[in-house]
């Protein structure tokens, strides 16, 4: 099917939207790995990539060797979603910190693209567990990434728990709760307000950035002639700008619910999304910059040039001309 979609519509880009592409184990996964590498070279697939889903016990070292180097991972979305150990129990996760901490790590050292979302505020999430989960995105933050509340679906034995607390309110087209903590449910309501342009929506810069990086690792893997290695050190240094402004506002508020009172939470809103805003806006000028000499070295790459002509492309499409 993969070579298929690349010589009949000039697909070059396989999207694995996959939480099981892995399996509980590394000999298996690297099996797998090769032997699809393998199958593809076979077939005479010419130039690919992938992008891949996996947990953060899944990022070990040689498995993902193989990914990089026989798969052409340019993306990998790392399911870390809490680094706090209350998280991790109340989400059942079945993983530790460490184990999060390791998959970065890799991904690091592999100079591999990884992004993750981290569930900030779930129905246990406390002040102590919210900073760990800050303090992981100050730690990672050379990584593109997002933030939300933990939302219940059918079925899952959260929203069961939740139901039978009696703290659910709605039905399956929208479960919503409140926070155990009322200091959270406050910083909750804060960022979200705060922070709504640069989480939700079209334009949200945390989910930009991950399109913006997915774009710099297929010129990266594509065009290796026009490519450039400090166009993706520009990168690292957009998403620590971003990520550690977002750490610093997200400790803003943190602060501000243990020294004021409810009554001057507008106020913060009102004098903290203007910042937020601000280095959205310097963040995206720096990107449009990088763009455009990204693209214009890839256009003036010849080495390319026909490469993604395909029997769709080259069809004569018929007219038909009435009256």
């Amino acid at each position: 099917e993969m070579v298929a979609l690349k010589r009949e519509r000039g697909v070059e880009i396989f999207i694995f939207h996959d939480d099981n592409f892995f399996v509980p184990s590394h000999r298996r996964n690297l099996e797998r790995i090769h032997a699809l590498a393998d199958a593809l070279e076979e077939r005479e697939i010419g130039e690919f990539a992938v992008v891949v889903k996996a947990r953060p016990n899944d990022v070990d070292r040689e498995v993902f060797t193989a990914l990089q180097q026989r798969l052409h991972a340019l993306r990998t979305y790392v399911g870390i979603e809490t680094d706090a150990d209350q998280g991790l129990v109340t989400l059942s996760r079945r993983l530790d910190s460490a184990q999060n901490h390791a998959a970065i790590q890799t991904l690091r050292d592999l100079r591999m693209f990884g992004c993750f979302n981290l569930l900030v505020f779930d129905p246990d999430t406390t002040v102590a567990s919210l900073e760990r989960n800050v303090d992981f995105m100050e730690s990672a933050c050379d990584f593109p990434f997002n933030f939300c509340r933990t939302e219940l679906y059918a079925g899952t034995p959260l929203l069961q728990r939740l139901q039978a607390e009696e703290r659910v309110r709605g039905d399956y087209f929208f479960y919503d709760y409140g926070l155990r903590d009322a200091a959270i449910e406050r910083i909750f309501r804060i960022a979200i307000e705060a922070f709504s342009a640069r989480n939700f929506g079209g334009g949200a810069l945390h989910n930009e950035m991950g399109g913006w990086r997915l774009q710099l690792e297929t010129c990266r893997h594509f065009h290796p002639a026009a490519w450039r290695p400090a166009w993706r050190e520009e990168m690292i240094d957009l998403h620590q700008r971003v990520g550690l402004d977002t750490v610093a506002g997200l400790r803003e508020i943190i602060e501000h619910v243990r020294r004021f009172s409810p009554a001057t939470d507008a106020q913060l809103v009102a004098e903290l999304s203007p910042r937020l805003r601000a280095v959205e806006h310097d963040v995206k000028r720096r990107w449009a910059d990088l763009h455009g000499r990204m693209v214009a070295g890839v256009e003036a790459d010849t080495h390319s040039v026909g490469w993604d002509a395909t029997p769709l492309q080259r069809a004569v499409p018929e007219v038909s001309f009435v009256g």
